[in-house]
């Protein structure tokens, strides 16, 4: 009996330590204006149609698609240039991802 306890307490540890964002939450979540910390006056609107307009001090300078797929972010802002980050976590006002070179974090913050 004892060990049927100790391995249903094992078996709630580790339900409550997994934490698995889906893709369309990801996705829900990342609908919006964000603001990125770096460089300033960069402003990203990721569209729910799919569509990212990237605009640098109120002028737009891009234009392309974006989706999320396996926990990544991938924006297509201009033709044929593809970028793929890792979303490391995402709240109401904050998304930080990891770059592709797997060092470089990425912070937004909603507008």
């Amino acid at each position: 009996m004892k060990s049927l306890l100790t391995l249903s307490a094992l078996a709630l540890l580790l339900t409550a330590c997994t934490n698995t964002t889906s893709d369309a939450s990801i996705r829900r979540q990342l609908v919006g204006v964000w603001k990125l910390d770096s460089p300033p006056g960069k402003v990203i609107e990721d569209r729910a149609d799919g569509t990212v307009v990237v605009k640098i001090n109120g002028v737009e300078t891009a234009r392309g698609k974006w989706l999320v797929s396996n926990g990544n972010f991938i924006g297509e802002p201009a033709e044929g240039s593809i970028e793929t980050n890792k979303v490391l976590s995402i709240s109401q006002d904050k998304a930080v991802l990891l770059s592709i070179d797997g060092e470089t974090q990425l912070t937004f913050h909603r507008r």
